[in-house]
């Protein structure tokens, strides 16, 4: 009888210890999820502050990208003018990468139809010409960890009516309806972001 009671007791508690590991899996799979989906929501923000309006430089280098996110949070600020202050752009600078002292060169660098160039304390805008072709990119992909976020991005720009890489390289005609289909085989490029406090600071593009 004794014997039996026991046997009880141990299944009893293998049960318990079942049903614990059960409560587990799927609270760390909810939990799971719901990170994706906040990460994926971040990295759509950080996208849009990525994508490149009309009669803007097409950044391929670590200073073209730094300047276009910096230029962006101004322009998200109102602070874009014929003469902006120097404290206002390392604000951004501190904004976009955490660190108002990171490198960086302002010379004629065209921001939607202006063309920018650091004189002194301020920075001085002009009317640019604008290029003929126009440029095009999707967000085609992300990785996240604790510490760092990576932004896969697929640039390309239209030129009559067909599509090239950044390389030149013609990757299919133009249509709306297709054209991220089209930038599938466009040019990689890859921003990469630490996390710190949930903020998210950019700190350079790799080779895709």
């Amino acid at each position: 009888m004794r014997k039996l009671k026991s046997k009880r007791l141990i299944i009893l508690g293998v049960i318990i210890i079942v049903i614990i590991l059960l409560i587990l899996v799927i609270f760390l799979n909810i939990k799971s999820d719901k990170k994706v989906v906040i990460k994926k929501d971040e990295a759509t923000k950080l996208y849009d502050n990525i994508k490149t309006g009309s009669c803007t430089d097409i950044p391929n280098d670590n200073n073209g990208v730094l300047l276009n996110l910096v230029f962006a949070d101004l322009k998200n600020k109102d602070s874009l003018s014929d003469d902006i202050n120097l404290d206002d752009f390392l604000n951004s600078l501190e904004s976009v990468s955490g660190n108002k002292k990171m490198d960086y060169t302002i010379n004629d660098f065209i921001y939607e139809g202006y063309s920018y160039t650091l004189d002194g304390n301020k920075i001085s805008r002009k009317k640019a010409s604008c290029p003929k072709v126009s440029y095009t990119s999707k967000l085609y992909g992300y990785t996240y960890n604790n510490d760092n976020l990576e932004l896969y991005i697929k640039m390309g720009y239209i030129d009559n009516g067909k599509v090239y890489d950044l390389s030149n390289k013609e990757i299919g005609e133009y249509d709306k309806k297709t054209i991220n289909k089209t930038l599938d085989d466009g040019t990689l490029q890859i921003y990469s972001y630490q996390i710190d406090n949930n903020k998210y600071y950019f700190k350079k593009i790799i080779e895709g």
